[in-house]
């Protein structure tokens, strides 16, 4: 009845499409989308699960519903980043405490006259920062990970001078 309240009327969608799935393959997970009382959509993701007897036969079927909406909403800020970030007309890097890369952007493959992004991956930064330019740049060691930035001069082979910054721990 607490899910009825919260979320109307969902016996119809259950009985039409996922107690047959439960009853087949004792098991059934996906993303349903129900409305309120009050018309508003509601995405969520429901667990269903059949519970049987000693002889097999079915006894109940326990379900789980939980609220997705909000996990939508942080996937889609972070597909939003991650467009900015690869679309991004500076290079920009991902290394780890061991100061092996672990993210390049399009930008800094394009700058830094590689075929493709896994060239780099699992390489030393040094593979595009001279030992003085990491020493002056490389941020405290207390962030798990650093973020680098760097833009190559369209008048000369010359790159400007990297930005770091720690980024959270991923």
């Amino acid at each position: 009845q607490a899910s009825a309240d919260l979320f109307g009327t969902i016996e119809e969608r259950l009985a039409g499409t996922v107690i047959p799935a439960v009853r087949d393959a004792g098991a059934w997970r996906g993303l349903l989308t129900y409305r309120q009382r009050d018309g508003a959509p509601v995405a969520t993701e429901l667990s269903a699960v059949r519970l049987t007897g000693l002889d097999g036969s079915t006894q109940a079927i326990t379900t789980i519903l939980r609220d997705v909406r909000e996990q939508q909403a942080r996937d889609a800020r972070l597909h939003m980043f991650e467009l900015l970030i690869e679309n991004s007309p500076d290079g920009v890097m991902v290394a780890d405490t061991d100061d092996l890369i672990t993210y390049v952007n399009q930008a800094l493959v394009r700058m830094g006259g590689l075929r493709r992004r896994e060239d780099a991956i699992g390489k030393p930064i040094a593979l595009f920062f001279s030992p003085s330019a990491l020493a002056r740049f490389i941020p405290s060691r207390s962030s798990s990970r650093s973020a680098f930035s760097s833009r190559k001069s369209t008048a000369s082979d010359a790159w400007t001078a990297p930005r770091a910054a720690p980024a959270a721990a991923a």
